[in-house]
C-alpha cells in the first residue's frame, strides 16, 4: 500500500525486547509507526547518534544509583549515556543522564573490569585509539547487596502468556482471550502473539463472531498476519460493526491499522464491501491529528475514495510536525557543537528541516490515480520543487524524488513535460540526489516562461532563428523538453528548412520526441507565450546567463565535493577545476559578431593614423633597420618565432630585440621576458646583465664599467643587481622590468 510512516531518521532508541517483539525497522518510508498496535515502541528516543555499545555496570564499583543503570555508548557525539530504568506496567519507562563526555571521543567498545572499573576504548575513522579507565571515588573494588528484583502484576501476566510464545499449546486460546483487550500494550501484543503461534482454525471462528470493538481490533490484526484473502471481506465488515466515534484515539489508531493490514496483506476487496469501507473511513477524515490523518488519507487513497485527493492536497499545504511526538532525550541543537563535521549536518538540516508530515501527504498522493484535477495537479506537483531545498537524512531527497517520479507516471503524456519541470526535475541528477548540495540559488532553473517564449518567437520570425543559434545550444535550456524541440530546430536549419510549429513538429515526431515534449498541442502554445521577436536576442541572452550560473554552481559543487576527499590529489583538483571552467568559457562565452560598418570606420582612423605618423615604422622598431622593412616593426597581435638549432644565439637575438624595444630613443616600450626554460643558467643572467650595463654605458658617460668593478654600497649597483637577482632567483616564467638611473625612461 505504497508509504508507511512519514519519512525521516529514526533516532537512537533503547527498546525492552520481550517475547515476539517488533519494533518496525524497515528501510525508506516503509518504516512502522510506533503508534501501530502490531509493533512495540521504544522505551526512550535518544536522538541522534551511532550507538556502538550497552553495557550493564551491575558488577560496577560504582553507586547503586549507577549500578542499576545501562550505559549507552554514541560514537558520533562522544557521550556515554546512563539510563535509568524503572517499571511501568509490563514493560519499562526510562531517563537518560550524560554520564561522560567529550568532544572528540569517538567510543567504541567498553567494559566492567574485574577491579569494578569502568575500561572504554576510543576510535575509528582514522582516529587515534585510547584506552580509559572510569573508577568511583579511591577505585577499591566495592561488594554490591544483591537484591530480588519485584515484578509487578502486569510483568507476571506477559511472562505467563509469552509461556505459550513459539508452539501450539493446550489453553493457550483461553489464557490469550480475555487479554486481547487488555490495558497495558505489551500485555495485548503478547496475547495476540499467543494466538498467532495456535493453529488457526483453534480461534478463527471466535475472532469472526467477537462482538467486543476492542477484542475485534486484535483479532482481526491476528487474522489479517495468518489467515488468507477468503477472510478479507468478513473482516472489514466485522471492523464496520465497531463505534469508531466511541474509541479512543490510541483505539482508533488500532482499528485503522487492523483496516490497513487487511487490505496489504489480502487485496482490494470487492466494489460493494470497498464503498462501504470508504463511506466508514471518510465520514472521519480529515481528524484532529496528524496521528489518526495518516493512515485515513492513505487508506482513502488507495480505496479511491472521490475526495481523497482533494482533502488530502489541502491538508498538505497546513501540516505541522508534531514535536511532541518527536522529542528526544537529547535535541539536535545541543549536538551541534559536540562535533565539528555532524554538528554542521545537523546545524545545515535544522535550518531546513523538512516538514515530515507534508512529505508523507506527498508520498500518499503520489500512488493516487483518480480524483485529479488541474489545480490540485498544479499544486501538488509545485510542492516537490521547495522541498527539494529541505535538508533531511542523506536519504530524504532520494524519497522525495521517489514519490515525485511515481505520480508522474499518472499524469497525461500532453502534460508530463510541465509537471516535470514545476515539481523541480532540474533540481536532482541521475541518482536522484540534488545536483548540488548547498542551497540551489533563486534565480536559475526558474525560467522556463522566458525559455518557452525565445521557442516561440523562433517560431513566429523567419530570420530569428540565425540570430539565437550563435548564442544558444540545446544544452542552455532548462527543461529537458525545451532542449528538444531545440535540437529539432537544429536539425531542421541543418537542412535548410524553415522554422515553424509545422516543421518543428514533424522533426520531433520523425525523432520520435513529439509526445516526451508534450505532443502538438505544447509546441503550438509556445509561440502564444510571445508576440514577436523584437527582444530575442535579449531573451536568448538571459537563457544563456542562466545556463552559465546552473553550470557554475554544478561545477563549483563537483570541485567543493571532491576537494573533501583526502585521497585526490590537490593539484590534480587544481587542474580539474580549471578545465572545467574553461570549458563553460571556451563553448558559451563567444565574442560578438561586429557589423562591417563598424570596422570599417575603425580601419580607415588606423590607415589615417598612420599615415599621420610619418614614419615608415607603423608597430614596434625591433632595432634593426632591415627586418623593419620587411615588418616595419612588431605589429599588435604578431607572434614570432625564432627557430633554430640550439646554440646558434636565439637567447641573445630575442634579449636584443627585449633591449631595443624598451629603450628606443623615440618610441620606448614596456618590454617583459617570459622563459619556459631553465632562467637559472649563469651564462644567460650574466648575458643579460652585461647588456644592461653596455647600454648604461652608452647613456650614461662617466659611468662605464659600473656593473663589473661598482662597490656592494653603490646605489647603481644595487638597482642593477637586484633586477639581475630577480631575473636569476625564481624559476619559470618570469617578469622582467630592466632598471635605470635615469632617462630614458623604460620599464
Amino acid at each position: 500500500m505504497g508509504v508507511s510512516a512519514p519519512p525521516g531518521t529514526r533516532p537512537t532508541r533503547i527498546c525492552f525486547v520481550s517475547s515476539g517483539s517488533e519494533f518496525g525497522w524497515r528501510p525508506g518510508t516503509d518504516k512502522w509507526s510506533p503508534s501501530w498496535p502490531d509493533n512495540l515502541p521504544a522505551v526512550l528516543n535518544i536522538g541522534q547518534g551511532s550507538p556502538t555499545n550497552l553495557l550493564s555496570c551491575r558488577d560496577a564499583s560504582f553507586p547503586e544509583k549507577y549500578r542499576k543503570a545501562l550505559f549507552a555508548f554514541d560514537w558520533s557525539f562522544g557521550i556515554i549515556y546512563a539510563i535509568h530504568l524503572q517499571p511501568d506496567g509490563a514493560g519499562y519507562k526510562a531517563e537518560a543522564e550524560e554520564f561522560l563526555s567529550g568532544a572528540p571521543l569517538p567510543l567504541t567498545d567498553g567494559v566492567i573490569g574485574p577491579d569494578g572499573a569502568m575500561y572504554f576504548l576510543t576510535g575509528g575513522r582514522r582516529l587515534e585509539s585510547d584506552l580509559y579507565r572510569v573508577y568511583y571515588d579511591d577505585g577499591e573494588k566495592m561488594t554490591a547487596k544483591e537484591e530480588a528484583p519485584v515484578i509487578n502484576e502486569a510483568h507476571q501476566l506477559r511472562r505467563q502468556l509469552e509461556s505459550y510464545h513459539g508452539r501450539a499449546k493446550a489453553g493457550a486460546v483461553e489464557a490469550a482471550w480475555p487479554q486481547l483487550k487488555h490495558a497495558d500494550r505489551f500485555v495485548r501484543y503478547a496475547a495476540r502473539t499467543v494466538l498467532e503461534n495456535q493453529p488457526l482454525n483453534s480461534w478463527q471462528a471466535r475472532a469472526l463472531a467477537e462482538k467486543d470493538p476492542e477484542t475485534i481490533i486484535q483479532a482481526t490484526i491476528a487474522l489479517a498476519r495468518r489467515g488468507d484473502s477468503t477472510l478479507r471481506s468478513s473482516l472489514l465488515q466485522q471492523l464496520q460493526t465497531v463505534n469508531y466515534v466511541q474509541l479512543s484515539a490510541s483505539q482508533q489508531v488500532d482499528l485503522l491499522r487492523a483496516v490497513e493490514l487487511v487490505l496489504a496483506r489480502m487485496g482490494m476487496p470487492e466494489d460493494a464491501v470497498k464503498q462501504s469501507t470508504i463511506a466508514y473511513l471518510n465520514a472521519h477524515f480529515p481528524a484532529a491529528t496528524n496521528e489518526l490523518n495518516s493512515p485515513l488519507s492513505k487508506l482513502l487513497v488507495y480505496l479511491g475514495a472521490p475526495d481523497a485527493v482533494q482533502k488530502t492536497v489541502a491538508l498538505m499545504k497546513t501540516a505541522k510536525d508534531d514535536t511532541t511526538a518527536m522529542k528526544t532525550a537529547m535535541s539536535s541543537a545541543d549536538l551541534i557543537m559536540r562535533n565539528p563535521q555532524y554538528g554542521l549536518d545537523i546545524a545545515g538540516m535544522l535550518s531546513k528541516m523538512p516538514p515530515l508530515q507534508q512529505t508523507f501527504y506527498a508520498t500518499v498522493l503520489s500512488e493516487a490515480k483518480t480524483g485529479w484535477t488541474p489545480e490540485l495537479q498544479e499544486s501538488y506537483f509545485s510542492w516537490f520543487h521547495g522541498a527539494f531545498g529541505f535538508k533531511g537524512g542523506h536519504s530524504f531527497l532520494g524519497f522525495v524524488n521517489n514519490a515525485r517520479k511515481n505520480a508522474l507516471k499518472s499524469v497525461p503524456k500532453s502534460e508530463y513535460a510541465h509537471f516535470n519541470a514545476i515539481s523541480g526535475d532540474s533540481l536532482v541528477n541521475n541518482s536522484g540526489r540534488t545536483a548540488l548540495a548547498t542551497a540551489q540559488p533563486k534565480g536559475p532553473g526558474r525560467r522556463w516562461k522566458l525559455e518557452e517564449a525565445v521557442l516561440g518567437a523562433l517560431m513566429l520570425e523567419k530570420g530569428a532563428f540565425d540570430t539565437v543559434i550563435e548564442i544558444l545550444k540545446a544544452e542552455c535550456f532548462y527543461v529537458d523538453a525545451h532542449q528538444k524541440i531545440f535540437a529539432a530546430m537544429q536539425g531542421l536549419a541543418a537542412k535548410s528548412m524553415p522554422v515553424d510549429i509545422l516543421t518543428v513538429v514533424e522533426e520531433l515526431k520523425s525523432s520520435g520526441d513529439l509526445e516526451a515534449v508534450g505532443g502538438p498541442f505544447f509546441v503550438s502554445r509556445l509561440t502564444n507565450m510571445v508576440v514577436s521577436s523584437a527582444n530575442i536576442e535579449a531573451h536568448a541572452r538571459i537563457v544563456l546567463q542562466k545556463f552559465i550560473q546552473r553550470e557554475l554552481i554544478r561545477i563549483s559543487g563537483e570541485i567543493i565535493s571532491e576537494a573533501y576527499e583526502d585521497t585526490a590529489d590537490v593539484f590534480d583538483l587544481l587542474d580539474a577545476a580549471e578545465s572545467k571552467l574553461f570549458e563553460v568559457t571556451n563553448n558559451h562565452l563567444r565574442k560578438n559578431y561586429d557589423s562591417i560598418d563598424r570596422i570599417l570606420v575603425n580601419t580607415i582612423k588606423r590607415i589615417e593614423d598612420l599615415r599621420n605618423k610619418g614614419d615608415d615604422i607603423t608597430g614596434v622598431p625591433s632595432g634593426f633597420p632591415t627586418l623593419d622593412k620587411i615588418t616595419y616593426g612588431w605589429q599588435p597581435s604578431d607572434l614570432i618565432i625564432l627557430a633554430a638549432r640550439p646554440a646558434v644565439g636565439k637567447t641573445a637575438f630575442a634579449l636584443n630585440l627585449v633591449r631595443n624595444a624598451a629603450l628606443h630613443p623615440k618610441f620606448p616600450k614596456g618590454a617583459a621576458v617570459f622563459s619556459l626554460g631553465d632562467v637559472e643558467r649563469p651564462d644567460r643572467s650574466a648575458y643579460f646583465v652585461r647588456r644592461v650595463g653596455n647600454q648604461t654605458r652608452k647613456n650614461h658617460q662617466g659611468q662605464a664599467g659600473r656593473v663589473r668593478n661598482a662597490e656592494a654600497d653603490d646605489p647603481w649597483y644595487r638597482k642593477t643587481g637586484e633586477s639581475a637577482y630577480i631575473y636569476r632567483r625564481y624559476p619559470g616564467p618570469q617578469h622582467l622590468r630592466i632598471a635605470c638611473e635615469s632617462p630614458p625612461p623604460c620599464a
